[in-house]
């Protein structure tokens, strides 16, 4: 397995360079430490108390309608005008500093494919946003985020041989960094593009986490990240150090390790990635040849 900083080397931040058994209980160090139950596998659990609140459609359209924007049988209408044909519905809607318009679309190709596109509009034109091998869906990895006024978006291309992927994160259409991730089948390179107060977050395929173009895998000592996001404001992710897997929340990591976290999982094994919701969290583990389901409580402080 390549190395952090060899992998790291080909990056640079560009113009700068179920009836669940009885379960062992933890905690993390430090304040508001979350609560972790292990049981074996098996059985029913139940389900998490579901995460915020995403955003109705009827919100959405309501907010592009007070920038002139409709959606009709034909498309996406600016005034008068048609602008992106086929367009079915608005799944997320945002406006940059720059004027411009960032749109996720329901494309209509028939009414049982829904298909969902990114287009940046300006006024009454619209151009594709480049999301090769990724999905430009509302939250997906292509999705456009907003820093302050700035427009921030990760491209994805494949390279001619499609052995690797070239990710770049552009800001207002100016490319800020780049790196290049392996190609992995369907799955895109990028993971997810968040933010984090002012500062831009990239989650790639192959377990790097850059924030702001600066390697968090680095900062944090650790060989893999994966599963980076916000929980009450702070860093949740899982990391590899030394070989262990592990869970890191706020300013600790949880005071436990395993031989394997799963992650990444397509099609049937998809029901065995991370879940988190508002309170608590929940992933599938192995430790000394045990299968695990572990559920962790999160704490106010």
């Amino acid at each position: 397995m390549a190395s952090v900083i060899g992998r790291a080397a080909v990056a640079c931040v560009l113009l700068a360079c179920r009836t669940q058994a009885p379960a062992t209980t933890i905690t993390a160090r430090g304040a508001g430490p979350p609560e972790v139950e292990e049981s074996p596998l098996g059985g029913t659990l139940p389900p998490l108390e579901p995460g915020a609140e995403v955003e109705r459609s009827g919100d959405i359209e309501r907010r592009a309608a007070g920038d002139g924007y409709t959606v009709s049988d034909d498309g996406l209408h600016h005034g008068a005008k048609l602008v992106v044909r086929g367009a079915r519905d608005i799944a997320w809607f945002g406006k940059s500093g720059t004027g411009e318009i960032a749109l996720v679309v329901g494309m209509r190709i028939d009414d049982a494919h829904p298909e969902l596109r990114q287009v940046l509009v300006r006024g009454d034109r619209a151009t594709a946003i480049r999301c090769d091998n990724g999905v430009a869906g509302a939250g997906g990895p292509c999705a456009p985020l907003w820093l302050g006024p700035s427009l921030v978006r990760a491209e994805i291309a494949l390279d001619p041989r499609a052995t690797a992927e070239h990710v770049v994160v552009r800001r207002d259409e100016r490319p800020v960094f780049e790196t290049i991730s392996p190609h992995v089948g369907a799955a895109p390179a990028v993971r997810s593009l968040s933010a984090w107060g002012d500062r831009w977050v990239l989650e790639t395929i192959d377990d790097l986490v850059w924030v702001d173009g600066v390697s968090w895998n680095d900062t944090a000592h650790v060989e893999h990240a994966f599963e980076w996001q916000l929980h009450d404001g702070k860093p949740l992710y899982f990391f590899v150090r030394n070989g262990r897997y592990g869970l890191h929340w706020g300013d600790h990591d949880v005071d436990r390790t395993y031989d394997d976290i799963l992650h990444g999982g397509c099609c049937d094994h998809a029901i065995e990635n991370p879940e988190v919701g508002r309170s608590a969290m929940r992933f599938h583990a192995r430790r000394g040849g045990e299968r695990l389901v572990v559920t962790v409580r999160f704490r106010a402080p």
